[in-house]
């Protein structure tokens, strides 16, 4: 390629660039118009509610359930790789109830990635079951909200986001 092609081809490159309207920006008022990207902000999982599965004499069983949106999965709660983000589900302690165990329950749905082979996500619907044992004999006389969070890092076909947390609560009266 001779000398003049070259320059020319440099030339029209530098006019494209300029006619494509770039125009210094401070860095806050770039920032400022920058758009948020939905993914940023959107929660992939959703609390449907919770109900009382069983009642013991110093306790109950509380059931919380779960819906993953559609086209996304979330890992399980025992993860069999240190890279994925396990689900976690807690009740904030209090001195009034113990917590003896959480429960998670769905149906398991194979996952492929290349570098990792083949493992179990959640996605659809699931639910944590908890065994509560109340320090106070009557259950009446605990605070009027249980209150708890959900984290958990959910992903789609070509990526993983960045790991959420979904605070829930249930009304101890209403029950």
């Amino acid at each position: 390629m001779n000398y003049f092609v070259k320059n020319c081809i440099a030339v029209v490159l530098v006019l494209f660039i300029l006619s494509c309207g770039t125009e210094y920006k401070k860095p806050e008022e770039a920032q400022r118009q920058r758009p948020i990207s939905n993914s940023k902000l959107k929660q992939f999982v959703n609390c449907n509610g919770s109900s009382i599965v069983a009642r013991h004499d110093r306790g109950l069983e509380l059931k919380f359930s779960f819906t993953i949106d559609s086209g996304y999965h979330i890992q399980p709660d025992n993860v069999a790789d240190e890279n994925f983000i396990k689900t976690n589900f807690k009740l904030k302690s209090s001195p009034e109830f113990t917590v003896i165990s959480y429960v998670y329950k769905y149906e398991p749905k194979p996952w492929h990635l290349d570098h990792y082979g083949e493992f179990m996500v959640i996605s659809n619907d699931f639910s944590i079951q908890l065994n509560i044992a109340f320090t106070k004999a009557n259950r009446f006389d605990i605070a009027p909200f249980l209150e708890g969070e959900l984290v958990y890092q959910a992903c789609d076909a070509t990526k993983c986001f960045f790991p959420r947390t979904l605070a829930v609560r249930w009304d101890t009266k209403m029950n």
